[in-house]
């Protein structure tokens, strides 16, 4: 999700643009500024992550994304366009490294099962019977 918002804007640009009275190129401004956001704010991020457990990092994410969605949305000019795609970009950035420790927590046991399988294959090959 937060990915496809990252560049999903683009093919509405000359709309939004048009919409706000600005240039088209002014508007581009919106999917840089969240692509920065949440480069710069993923590795907080993921110590949030670690600190505070991924589901309340997730959540609580979750929610600000939420919000600043609806401010873009309601934004009546390319500056509050812009700041709202920072609070969303910042939000994405947090949603990224808990949805990823779910992943893990959710297949840990199937993945050492499936890494002790590994290691007893490499240790007893067809050639030693």
């Amino acid at each position: 999700m937060e990915t496809l918002d990252a560049t999903i804007i683009v093919t509405a640009l000359p709309a939004v643009a048009e919409a706000l009275g600005v240039p088209t190129l002014d508007a581009s401004l919106t999917v840089t500024v969240y692509l920065i956001a949440m480069a710069v704010f993923v590795p907080a991020a993921g110590w949030c992550a670690e600190r505070f457990g991924a589901r309340r990092v997730f959540v609580a994410a979750l929610g600000v994304f939420t919000l600043a969605s609806l401010l873009c949305g309601a934004a009546q000019s390319i500056e509050w366009l812009v700041a709202a795609r920072l609070l969303q970009g910042s939000a994405a950035a947090f949603m990224s490294p808990s949805s990823n420790g779910f992943r893990m927590t959710v297949v840990s046991g199937h993945a050492a099962r499936t890494s002790a399988s590994c290691a007893s294959a490499r240790t007893s090959s067809p050639s030693e019977s």
